[in-house]
């Protein structure tokens, strides 16, 4: 890291210390993920994406799931919820790019909301 960033190892170690002292609720859950991905084998989202452990696992790789996993469930969830809406929509990467007649961009209102009025 210190090579990355540009600065001494002594520094780097301490934007790493301060780092898990400011979010040591997070670390301790994430080291609770990893503990757990590696005593029953595998990880969850909420709902029910799973990760399987194998003998040669990247502590990094279990600690980013939980985060990383769960968003892209909440990203599906938008998707499906702006689909029945009425919203065209199409996920790219972390974002949603949505399509409407250039009128109704940033006025708030959807198709329904207008078929409605």
């Amino acid at each position: 890291m210190a090579l990355q960033i540009g600065v001494t190892e002594k520094q780097a170690q301490d934007i790493l210390d301060a780092h898990r002292n400011t979010y040591s609720i997070f670390r301790r859950w994430s080291d609770g993920a990893i503990d757990h991905a590696l005593l029953s084998g595998s990880l969850y989202t909420v709902f029910g994406w799973r990760v399987r452990c194998g003998t040669k696992v990247n502590p990094r790789s279990l600690r980013n799931f939980p985060l990383q996993a769960n968003c892209a469930e909440m990203l599906r969830l938008a998707c499906c919820l702006a689909t029945e809406r009425g919203v065209r929509v199409a996920p790219i990467h972390d974002a949603l790019l949505v399509e409407a007649p250039i009128e109704d961009l940033g006025s708030g209102r959807s198709n329904r909301d207008r078929a409605c009025s």
